[in-house]
């Protein structure tokens, strides 16, 4: 009784680290969402499992034609909380995308 009990912390302590982990990868700056032209921004949530490993991921050149000058991922405090709630299976994540600008005729 007294070994799963133990087992049973353990595997939950190792879930919740995880979950609560907040996950990011930046391209460029980190201050490229907050200064580029709210035109250029997008926010897509991806929804996601078994600890990311499996699920969707953001179409880039559909998102933003004349392509990317900066993306983040990032779970926040929901997310992880959601992701600790399914034991793993569901880990939704969002990505904040910095579109280049339209290129103009010169």
């Amino acid at each position: 009784m007294r070994k799963s009990a133990l087992v049973l912390i353990g595997m939950s302590a190792l879930m919740l680290g995880g979950a609560c982990a907040e996950r990011t990868g930046e391209v460029r700056g980190s201050t490229a969402w907050n200064t580029a032209d709210a035109n250029l921004r997008r926010r897509v949530r991806l929804n996601r499992g078994f600890y990311n490993l499996v699920g969707q991921h953001a179409r880039l050149s559909s998102v933003c034609p004349y392509g990317v000058s900066n993306v983040r991922t990032k779970s926040n405090g929901w997310d992880a909380l959601l992701s600790f709630a399914t034991v793993g299976l569901y880990t939704p994540q969002h990505s904040y995308i910095v579109c280049n600008p339209t290129p103009t005729s010169g």
